[in-house]
């Protein structure tokens, strides 16, 4: 049992050098000031010259591919005033074991929330108090030393912002926490208890329940405008912006989180070299390796979270003129072009904000919108809802999921019982023995091979949408079958599937998502739960690769004509599921002509004389 002493108090930490420099080392001899994780947590890991491609945070709920090509560790410059720690409460920080309960910071293990490339998030729970946070463990021996040095500054950037409501808190932080393993031994790690966010990621709300009614996106954007200004005006860039990095609490208000690439500045004038996010929300600047502006970089980045909310599909894959047709039409001058062609797929899309995220979009960051202008835009500050409003209208959608949920909870349940009337079988049995079948002789003794029982669902349900009920009389024909419906799924865009535990398999594609397949029990019910879980990897891919392995792995269990013909998926929407095709030119020129006929010389300046 390993007993990690109580956090120094602030006052303690208030020493010449800065805050890290007396949690992790001081300056030297020649005053050239050392970096903190490299110096007392990394001397023994070699800096990646060529860079990395990883997750965001180490552990991050569900992770994310992100670029990460040159990063220096000296863009994050701060000063050495001394930095106020997260706050403390008059509790114990223990760590270890005790009498069977494994503690971390003061806090009891719960169930996972998320696992990353280098750690994972648990569930923690505070005994005296009665509150739950998110514990973010970063395996150090397993993360990369530019991911392990980027914490410096995501600590600091999370102590700077933490007032603001609309941004995720940090509560407590261990650099150095002996992790308790539930299997006995310890792992180096960084811990941080944050805030919980229990209704997860808003990507995650979306894919299930489609994209949202203007009033809905505009409230919700709002927050994330005004959590974004409260950065800028602080000098701190996000730079990985993404509906993945906005989580829901209990009240279903967002909170921005994972700023593991975020930069702080000393001038609102210095420009960034890095180029880092994630690709599909990098403004163009960026992608062109150019110094950039973090402010508008991240303004190009929540105008792509404003056309997702609103579509329900990304505007553009990249914003690269030789790789993407609607991208070019923006470079071209021609967002009357781009807006008419998402309207094909969108004739739904509100005219309110067209104009607004166009400003947005702008190619060139000096003719681009600064996210303070966003944050007090007319559309933004016109019908928005109140937090009651947005509870009930977001309970009110959670609730249809759950519904569809729970019929298909009754369906798996209904078949169990045609199944088992007035039969016996074992579901655990290598070869289970029907009551129907021909019983050997009493004097026959049989041995019966039980495969293990998988995990339960856990106490507090499962995390997100992405999983499923399936009834069978067979564990081991599941077990077969679930390889089988990947591969087939997945076809040549598989690179690589793998065992990861008795009923678990690691998947990686060549699209680069990689995800984990589960099989749990729930013993209430006595039925078999498929859990789908997204590690990193584009989250558009994750949710038709999760609807393609449903539809196959179903498909594969009932090939026999067991399963019922009512019995069809209930996909909650087809969000992020369209196929976008750019118009061909003969199209387009068709168009141009009809709306130059129409003395309309532009179509989207005539939506916004309608605004």
């Amino acid at each position: 049992m390993d007993i990690v002493p109580p956090t120094p108090t602030t006052t303690e930490k208030k020493k010449k050098g800065g805050f890290f420099a007396n949690i992790f080392g001081k300056k030297n001899s020649d005053n050239k000031k050392q970096n903190s994780f490299f110096d007392s947590i990394l001397k023994k890991k070699p800096i990646n010259k060529q860079g990395i491609s990883s997750a965001t945070s180490a552990g991050s709920s569900g992770g994310s591919s992100m670029s990460l090509d040159g990063m220096e560790i000296e863009e994050s410059k701060v000063d050495n005033n001394t930095t106020k720690t997260a706050s403390d409460n008059s509790e114990p920080k223990l760590t270890g074991t005790f009498n069977g309960t494994r503690l971390v910071l003061g806090y009891e293990l719960g169930d996972t929330l998320g696992k990353g490339m280098s750690g994972k998030v648990k569930r923690g729970f505070a005994p005296t108090s009665g509150q739950f946070v998110a514990l973010k463990i970063i395996d150090k021996d397993k993360t990369p030393a530019r991911i392990l040095a980027l914490l410096d500054t995501e600590i600091r950037v999370m102590q700077k912002l933490s007032t603001h409501d609309s941004i995720l808190k940090l509560l407590h932080y261990d650099a150095h926490v002996k992790y308790p393993c539930k299997r006995g031994g310890e792992k180096n790690t960084v811990c941080m208890a944050l805030e919980i966010a229990e209704n997860g990621e808003l990507f995650d709300f979306m894919l299930s329940t489609g994209a949202f009614q203007e009033k809905l996106a505009r409230s919700l954007f709002k927050q994330l405008a005004d959590a974004l200004a409260f950065c800028h005006a602080n000098n701190v860039t996000h730079r990985d912006i993404k509906p993945e990095n906005l989580l829901l609490d209990s009240r279903f208000q967002l909170k921005v989180a994972d700023f593991g690439l975020a930069a702080m500045r000393d001038s609102a004038d210095d420009l960034l070299k890095t180029e880092c996010g994630t690709r599909s929300y990098m403004a163009p600047e960026v992608l062109a390796r150019r110094k950039y502006d973090g402010k508008k970089s991240d303004c190009w980045s929540i105008g792509v979270v404003l056309f997702i909310l609103l579509s329900g599909n990304p505007p553009f894959q990249i914003a690269k003129a030789d790789q993407d047709w609607w991208f070019m039409q923006l470079l071209q001058g021609r967002p009357d072009r781009f807006w008419r062609s998402h309207k094909r797929y969108y004739p739904n899309f509100p005219q309110g904000p067209q104009k607004l995220i166009t400003d947005m979009f702008q190619p060139d960051p000096k003719k681009r919108l600064s996210v303070e202008e966003v944050s007090q835009h007319p559309w933004l500050n016109s019908g928005l809802m109140s937090p009651n409003e947005i509870y009930a209208d977001m309970s009110e959608r959670k609730l249809k999921v759950d519904a569809d949920k729970k019929i298909e909870k009754e369906k798996a349940l209904a078949k169990k019982a045609a199944a088992g009337k007035n039969q016996t079988f074992d579901p655990f049995a290598h070869n289970p023995s029907r009551g129907h079948l021909p019983q050997p002789p009493s004097s026959v003794a049989v041995e019966v091979i039980r495969m293990p029982v998988p995990n339960s669902v856990p106490e507090h349900g499962l995390r997100g949408f992405t999983n499923f009920y399936v009834f069978t009389e067979k564990l081991p024909a599941l077990t077969e079958t679930v390889p089988i419906a990947i591969l087939k799924a997945l076809g040549s865009d598989l690179a690589l599937q793998e065992k990861a535990g008795e009923y678990t398999w690691k998947v990686i594609t060549k699209s680069e998502v990689q995800l984990m397949v589960s099989i749990l029990f729930s013993p209430t019910d006595e039925l078999f739960v498929i859990d789908v879980q997204r590690v990193f990897g584009d989250s558009f891919t994750f949710n038709m690769i999760y609807k393609g392995f449903k539809t196959t792995l179903l498909s594969e269990m009932f090939k026999d004509g067991v399963n019922d013909e009512n019995d069809e998926i209930n996909d909650n929407s087809n969000f992020g599921m369209k196929q976008l095709v750019p118009p061909t030119d003969e199209e387009l020129d068709a168009e141009d002509i009809t709306v130059s006929g129409n003395n309309d010389e532009s179509f989207l300046g005539n939506e916004i004389d309608m605004m």
